[in-house]
């Protein structure tokens, strides 16, 4: 079963865990499941069962506010939370993948020939080795890796250039003012916006 979604991920999804209201908690955690649990595992939805992609997608919600909380408590400038989501969430569905996935959905997905391979293609929950767990983890370690060195290398040519940031007066108007020459913002209000 895929469960695809065309939401942007919610912020609010998260506020579900530490909410009063019930009805507030349904309606949210619902969308939190078709959300973030897209993002989480995308990448091998294929291979487990509804039951845990719900389990997936609910654990993903709760990856995405503390890592975001974390990163925000270190300092780290990550306006729409592009990390939270993508990194961790992504991480955290690739690792989960590899402990649910059945042989069943595995052979479904890529295959019915997998000549004896069960085993090794199973997640560690369905009577897997623990080769896919591996496999997943060594995968996260060379992206993590590969994406860290490549964004390194261009964001410290643009440094070297001077375009990695605007001017201090840029950034104090905000880049819509300079860009697209939208009113600019001071103290919550917008000049010449009549409010």
């Amino acid at each position: 079963m895929r469960i695809l979604s065309c939401f942007p991920p919610c912020p609010l999804c998260t506020r579900a865990l530490f909410c009063r209201s019930i009805c507030f908690v349904v309606v949210i955690v619902t969308v939190c499941l078709l959300t973030y649990s897209s993002l989480s595992y995308s990448i091998k939805i294929q291979v487990v069962e509804p039951y845990a992609a719900a389990i997936i997608g609910f654990g993903a919600s709760v990856v995405y506010y503390f890592s975001s909380k974390f990163l925000k408590k270190c300092g780290v400038d990550d306006v729409v939370d592009a990390a939270p989501v993508h990194f961790f969430c992504g991480a955290y569905g690739l690792v989960m993948a590899s402990l649910f996935a059945t042989q069943e959905n595995y052979a479904k997905a890529y295959g019915a020939n997998y000549d004896g391979q069960d085993t090794q293609c199973a997640g560690l929950f369905y009577g897997g080795d623990g080769s896919q767990v591996t496999a997943n983890l060594a995968f996260l370690v060379f992206v993590t890796v590969w994406v860290g060195v490549t964004t390194l290398v261009l964001f410290g040519v643009l440094r070297l250039f001077g375009l990695l940031r605007v001017s201090d007066e840029v950034e104090d108007d905000g880049m819509d003012a300079s860009e697209h020459g939208a009113p600019i913002a001071r103290g919550g209000r917008s000049e010449g916006a009549g409010l």
